[in-house]
């Protein structure tokens, strides 16, 4: 078995957000678990944060004046060179209906405010860990029903996510998954 080390220092967090508390707020806690942080206060500037600094994951707020969380995900979405930036919503909207239609638009998660300082860098962990290894190994996962992994089909030997650790810092704990690698059977 092999481990996948994610270090946050070498992931870029792009927080988009229209109030600037939240901002200084997001950016001590991210900043304190090592990510490299770039902000944006609005739709717009998200946009081209993100063609300028290729963040690996967003943090973006629904509710902003010049363009909504929702809009800036459908244009994300819809642009294969950005697809796949996971996106996590963080918002004060905690009804049912805007999550759903938060995961529906394409949301790698949804976070409620206020939120939990420890559950957020959990979950950006997790994401960062599963998009750098659906990013370094293949472009097709999908979870095995049978085995209750998630198989990376492309990849050659095949790779499983499952049970294992990876730390994100002594502070910060540990997360838990890994990377295994099996050999095809001849």
């Amino acid at each position: 078995m092999e481990n996948l080390t994610v270090n946050p220092e070498n992931y870029k967090i792009l927080v988009v957000d229209d109030i600037a508390t939240n901002i200084l707020l997001l950016k001590a806690i991210l900043g304190r678990a090592k990510y490299r942080i770039v902000t944006a206060t609005g739709g717009r500037e998200a946009l081209e944060k993100v063609e300028s600094e290729s963040p690996d994951l967003i943090l973006l707020d629904i509710m902003m004046p010049d363009m909504n969380g929702y809009e800036v995900i459908e244009r994300l979405k819809a642009d294969e060179r950005f697809c796949r930036i996971p996106v996590i919503f963080l918002s004060a909207l905690h009804d049912s209906e805007n999550i759903v239609k938060g995961f529906k638009m394409g949301a790698s998660d949804y976070v409620s405010k206020p939120f939990n300082h420890e559950e957020l860098i959990t979950r950006v962990a997790h994401h960062m860990f599963i998009a750098e290894v659906v990013n370094v190994q293949a472009d097709d996962c999908y979870l095995d029903k049978d085995s209750g992994k998630f198989e990376l089909a492309n990849a050659d030997p095949l790779v499983y996510l499952h049970g294992g650790y990876f730390e994100l810092g002594e502070k910060i704990g540990k997360f838990g998954w890994s990377v295994e690698k099996k050999r095809k059977k001849r």
